[in-house]
């Protein structure tokens, strides 16, 4: 009976062994239940470091705020930023808003809201072609989001507890050829067609010049979300690629959204080209 016992003790163990998800499952879900989210707050600190005379001149950008997906058919977005280009240029912040399909950008020290239409937006993404996506477009995107793993599983690292929430802390790699997949997803709901032979290489050599070093990823042992993701990346061809470090944090899941619109006088804009123009010119 004590032998029997123990075998039966001994397979359930086992069983309960093989029925836990691995880490690669784990990273798969914490994937699939970001993309589920309906908001979100978001920090981001981005740096790239571009080679120059001097060595290298670092750019680095650092957001902080939410995101709003409770309406499928316009996402929202608040975010605050400052970006600093170099060690002599002074750093520019400001805050991007998006609501009710309309996005807004402020420069800190301005005296009004530019209004951005969706063509000047594009017109600043890789891959510039086409128009913004219909419901229908973003519903598929997002379904290849939460379906096919971004990040690959290197080995577990030591647990970290995240605002009070224990983590399983992994070493990860992102996959460039699942991005890459990603982008020309998106870009062919953009256009609202396949990607000709030209479009396709357009995005092959964007890539081609991404190397994904490592990461880590932080997700949370209770609701199986990411708290925290840092990657790193060499950009660039030749002997001397630039690294590209970006980390962020996740936290406030469906929170209510706050995200109202815009204080103040609204300038509109109406070209790509003016961006730029318009928001060192509301600088004082």
């Amino acid at each position: 009976i004590v032998g029997f016992a123990s075998f039966v003790a001994t397979a359930l163990t086992a069983s309960l062994f093989f029925l836990l998800p691995s880490p690669q499952e784990i990273l798969r879900m914490a994937q699939a239940n970001m993309g589920r989210l309906r908001t979100f707050s978001l920090d981001i600190d981005a740096r790239y470091g571009a080679p120059n005379a001097d060595g290298r001149q670092v750019t680095r950008l650092q957001t902080s705020g939410q995101v709003d997906r409770s309406d499928p058919s316009a996402f929202g977005l608040r975010q605050r930023f400052t970006l600093t280009a170099g060690r002599d240029a002074p750093p520019a912040a400001g805050e991007i808003r998006r609501l009710s399909g309309k996005t807004y950008l402020r420069i800190l020290g301005g005296d009004a809201w530019t209004a951005v239409t969706d063509e000047a937006t594009l017109s600043y993404l890789p891959f510039a072609s086409g128009t913004a996506m219909d419901v229908a477009g973003r519903a598929a995107v997002a379904q290849e989001f939460r379906s096919v793993p971004l990040l690959r599983f290197v080995r577990k690292l030591t647990p970290e507890r995240i605002d009070g929430e224990w983590t399983a802390h992994y070493e990860i790699v992102p996959d460039i050829l699942a991005l890459k997949q990603l982008a020309a997803s998106v870009l062919e709901k953009r256009l609202g067609r396949v990607l000709s032979s030209r479009e396709r290489s357009d995005v092959d050599s964007a890539f081609v010049k991404i190397d994904a070093q490592h990461g880590e990823a932080w997700i949370g042992e209770r609701g199986r979300l990411f708290r925290r993701l840092a990657l790193h990346f060499r950009v660039g061809e030749g002997t001397n690629p630039a690294p590209l470090d970006i980390s962020g944090g996740f936290s406030g899941f469906n929170a209510p959204a706050d995200i109202p619109e815009p204080d103040g006088l609204v300038r509109p804009l109406g070209s790509a080209n003016a961006l730029p123009a318009a928001a060192v010119g509301q600088q004082t």
